[in-house]
């Protein structure tokens, strides 16, 4: 038994021998391992090759469009409303000098014709002065001549009492008539003195006439109410027959001729609009409106979200608002576009209406020469570079204008450098870069700066 059980042992085991000499043998007869250099690794980025471009400066705003001129129309008389234009209805569009409401003329057309009458009247006094004073003068002359005549009897009675031909009764009845003679002659003098006075009178009452029938005819046509300019109505709630009073609001009517959209725009955002040394030489203080606008020499472009689209109006720049806001520092300038609602395009473009939330671009003057990257291509003041020697670094840059898809920069590069543009995470400064230029990217923004949007 106990032989059975050693045989049986050194069977269990013979495996375990045999697969440890069978590993030996391999182990002994194993090759040395080759030795290989480590390559390099190498990144693979996409870049731009900078080169000096055009740049349109550009500053984004938003705000709400507004018509430039707006008539609230009001009842300049009281009275009864006779007549209202059919088309006088909120929405409708009106052009020019068209009759859109007319109030009872009765009253006013008797006032007229009450005051033409005094006039006239008033004509017919001066015309009767006149007639008096011609009168009189002749009447005067004659009164003259016949004191002269009874002056000369009195002359020839007293001669003759001097030689005793004549009696102090005699000399007494001519002085009397003298006397008589002078008073009707200080008569008519006096009346004709007074002619002046009584003309100036009857001449101020028919000025006063006057005045008074230019008011009653300028009442008299406001009685009939015309569209100043061609308009677009808004509410309206006349009814005929209606009494209107004095200075009752009627209806507002906004003009069709230019709207304008007040923009809010970042101050810094303006800024960059001004080249350096514009205004050099100019008065800011003198300067007017007019002057302003040529020296700043912006343009503008209005567009519109609508249905998916985007609607665009060329306007141009009108003013800056006096103030900015201390929230949010931003200014309000507001843009023109001229005859909005000639623009129409069915489908494309519609009527630049009141109320529309539109966003505002305004272009100051380009600027030639100057290097652009993608904003994105900025971390923290720096950009990549792909160096001479094919590897990344990165620069850091001064930036100009900041917009909306790129930047330029003043320092850092300069033409001809390889910009990275791709994200180059993970990728350690000093590696070695496969860099692949983006074409699509420089054209894109080449057009961007040039203010080409799709």
């Amino acid at each position: 038994m106990p032989h059975r059980r050693k045989v049986r042992r050194w069977v269990a085991a013979l495996p375990i021998v045999i697969g440890v000499g069978v590993v030996a043998v391999l182990v002994a007869r194993r090759a040395e391992p080759r030795r290989t250099e480590a390559a390099e690794a190498v990144y693979k980025l996409r870049v731009i090759r900078v080169e000096p471009v055009i740049v349109v400066p550009r500053a984004i705003g938003y705000g709400t469009a507004r018509p430039a001129r707006v008539w609230r129309a009001v009842a300049e008389v009281s009275g009864r409303v006779v007549a209202i234009h059919p088309d006088l209805r909120s929405g409708a569009l009106l052009p020019e000098g068209v009759e859109l409401l007319r109030i009872d003329p009765s009253e006013y057309e008797l006032a007229v014709a009450k005051l033409k009458s005094e006039i006239g009247q008033t004509e017919a006094e001066l015309a009767e002065l006149k007639a008096s004073e011609d009168n009189l003068s002749a009447s005067l002359e004659i009164e003259r001549a016949s004191l002269a005549i009874v002056m000369a009897d009195l002359d020839r009675v007293r001669s003759a009492f001097d030689e005793s031909a004549a009696t102090v009764t005699e000399i007494n009845d001519h002085e009397r008539l003298v006397l008589e003679q002078r008073r009707r002659v200080q008569d008519l003098v006096n009346s004709i003195a007074l002619l002046p006075t009584q003309r100036r009178t009857a001449e101020a009452r028919r000025a006063e006439r006057q005045a008074q029938l230019a008011v009653a005819e300028l009442d008299l046509s406001k009685t009939v109410v015309r569209s100043p300019f061609a308009c677009r109505v808004g509410e309206v709630g006349l009814q005929q027959g209606q009494f209107l009073q004095r200075y009752e609001p009627l209806f507002d009517a906004s003009g069709m001729d230019r709207a304008e959209v007040e923009a809010q725009v970042r101050v810094g955002g303006l800024r960059s609009l001004i080249k350096e040394g514009q205004f050099d030489g100019v008065d800011i203080e003198t300067i007017d409106l007019s002057q302003l606008r040529a020296a700043l020499n912006l343009t503008a472009q209005v567009r519109l979200e609508v249905g998916g689209m985007t609607a665009r109006w060329d306007a141009s720049f009108d003013r800056v608002r006096e103030t900015i806001d201390p929230q949010t520092r931003t200014a309000g300038v507001l843009v023109a576009v001229d005859r909005p609602y000639e623009q129409f395009i069915p489908g494309e473009r519609p009527p630049l209406l009141e109320g529309a939330f539109c966003e505002v671009e305004l272009r100051g003057a380009p600027l030639p020469g100057r290097l652009i990257v993608p904003r994105s291509a900025i971390t923290e003041g720096t950009v990549g570079v792909v160096g001479p020697d094919g590897r990344l670094t990165r620069r850091a840059v001064t930036v100009g204008l900041a917009l909306s898809g790129f930047a330029t920069i003043e320092e850092g590069l300069a033409a001809g450098d390889l910009v990275i543009v791709s994200d180059p995470v993970g990728v350690p400064l000093g590696a070695l870069v496969d860099s692949t230029v983006d074409e699509q990217l420089v054209a894109d923004l080449a057009s961007d700066a040039l203010g080409a949007r799709p």
